[in-house]
């Protein structure tokens, strides 16, 4: 199975367990870009990341999805803004974990998150990988920078409208 299937089962699984197996998910319906960046997350971030005892990509697409729903009344614009804004969130718990790599010679190497998960496992033959916090983490608006490069095109993003500022200083939770 390459990745992209891969991917593309654990976005269904994820939408599933979050409630939308019977329907279209109205994020992705208002907004097709927002499914590609869903889509793009998991890529990222892998579907086992786990930090502190949740699916990170199934956690941060719940949120995001709750997120886009709970502002429609604010607009399209809005909500689209803050589906964006709560995958970038997750840049903090990023930062917190160390994740390293085993490949077939039983070498372990750390993921720097300069290309998506998915695709530095597949490029080094990695075949199994190690969560752990760090003890300081890296800074988050490094790993977000690189986040929200991987995970949309900067046409799409300035679209979203987003206070990278702000976007700097958010706690995980929001």
């Amino acid at each position: 199975m390459n990745a992209n299937t891969l991917v593309r089962l654990s976005l269904n699984r994820i939408l599933s367990s979050a409630g939308f197996s019977s329907g279209p998910v109205k994020a992705f319906t208002d907004w097709p870009t927002l499914e590609h960046v869903a889509f793009q997350f998991i890529y990222f971030v892998s579907p086992w990341l786990v930090v502190n005892g949740e699916n990170l990509a199934e956690q941060t697409l719940r949120d995001a999805i709750a997120s886009y729903d709970e502002t429609l009344l604010l607009g399209y614009e809005v909500s689209h803004r803050k589906f964006i804004e709560r995958i970038a969130a997750s840049a903090k718990a990023l930062s917190s974990i160390r994740v390293s790599v085993e490949g077939k010679d039983g070498l372990w190497s750390v993921w720097t998150y300069d290309e998506p998960l998915m695709r530095y496992l597949a490029n080094h033959k990695r075949y199994a990988i190690q969560i752990r916090e760090r003890d300081t983490p890296v800074a988050s608006s490094t790993v977000m920078i690189k986040l929200l490069a991987a995970i949309s095109p900067t046409k799409d993003l300035e679209v979203a409208g987003l206070d990278y500022l702000s976007l700097l200083h958010m706690s995980p939770s929001q």
